[in-house]
């Protein structure tokens, strides 16, 4: 056999190693798999749950807030959904996504019981002191990587280009703002419920930042 048929001949069991490696490793995987879903049966089938009908029939509830908010602040005198609108200007980035969604956040916020049991001077603080951030942190949930656009699902609005806010707003701003979108979508998988509930928390929350420990106002 020569040098370069030896030389073959060990790659390709190198390549069977690793392949064997991989194999075991795959079937110990799926055996822990196995096993934790074993262990969710019991729950499953005692049908435990921490919320009760009441508690699930609020939380449906929030989310239909939001449906309904979506729907009294419709977007209109500008393109429509599947097109894409433009943004030149800071200017036209307040006008069009952030002005829509800070409309949209009110509308849904003022449904809120316990919000609407807030003296209105403490409804107006609360709202002028976090609105503009909860309108950033749901618009980054509307952001699809894939295709680097910004769309309110369910919606007749337009999309909304990257591009463009990279433009309009500070680059590395963006960026930060799309590296909080993986870090959250990490937690929250893209859970609705989640998200509505950790918008409601926001909301309510007094002097939050991203740097900072936050308290509650309810």
């Amino acid at each position: 056999m020569s040098r370069r048929e030896q030389k073959s001949a060990k790659i390709e069991e190198n390549r069977r190693f690793k392949q064997i490696q991989n194999d075991q490793r795959s079937n110990k995987n799926h055996s822990k798999i196995d096993d934790h879903r074993s262990l969710d049966v019991p729950l499953l089938s005692n049908n435990q749950s921490y919320l009760n009908e009441f508690e699930w029939l609020r939380i449906r509830l929030i989310q239909d807030y939001f449906t309904e908010a979506v729907k009294l602040n419709e977007i209109t005198g500008i393109s429509s959904y599947p097109s894409t609108q433009s943004i030149k200007s800071t200017l036209e980035l307040f006008h069009m996504p952030i002005h829509i969604t800070s409309m949209r956040l009110i509308s849904y916020i003022k449904q809120i019981n316990e919000f609407q049991q807030l003296k209105p001077e403490d409804q107006a603080y609360l709202i002028k002191l976090n609105l503009l951030t909860l309108c950033f942190f749901h618009l980054i949930f509307t952001y699809d990587p894939r295709t680097d656009l910004y769309y309110e699902p369910n919606t007749k609005d337009p999309h909304f280009s990257g591009k463009d806010w990279n433009k309009t707003l500070n680059k590395q701003f963006h960026i930060e703002m799309k590296q909080l979108r993986n870090d959250i979508i990490d937690i929250f998988q893209l859970d609705d419920i989640i998200i509505k509930l950790f918008l409601l928390i926001f909301i309510f929350s007094n002097q939050i930042t991203l740097n900072q420990s936050s308290e509650c106002v309810l």
